[in-house]
């Protein structure tokens, strides 16, 4: 069995997609309503489905929720790093050797806490 789709809710859908476009490489297939649903896909084939807060939902995911994308090397870690802070994304961690791997953390519009690491490094 494999995971082939995500929605997560958002405050603001239309940053979040574009975050998850301009750093993760997802394509968007779809967007409904006024930036109400936007629908991504990765080159694995992997569905996110980014949602806005519903009037009746919690508006904040617990502390230390996050998502996770394991690269293949510690270099393409480096990499990424470098990517998200010359490109303006918010609270990047400085690169830590933690868990077996190489690995940082930012803040994606969402709010959403994102790791970025090694493969095969335990999250």
């Amino acid at each position: 069995m494999r995971l082939n789709h995500l929605d997560l809710l958002v405050s603001d859908v239309s940053s979040t997609r574009d975050f998850f476009e301009k750093f993760l490489g997802f394509r968007v297939e779809a967007t409904k309503g006024k930036d109400a649903m936007s629908i991504l896909r990765d080159e694995s084939g992997f569905l996110l489905v980014i949602s806005k807060f519903r009037k009746d939902s919690p508006t904040d995911y617990p502390q230390d929720f996050h998502i996770g994308f394991h690269l293949e090397s510690e270099q393409a870690v480096r990499e990424a790093h470098e990517r998200f802070t010359q490109g303006g994304v918010e609270r990047v961690s400085p690169l830590a050797d933690m868990r077996g791997g190489l690995r940082f953390y930012c803040h994606a519009p969402g709010p959403l806490l994102i790791e970025i690491a090694t493969m095969g490094a335990g999250s």
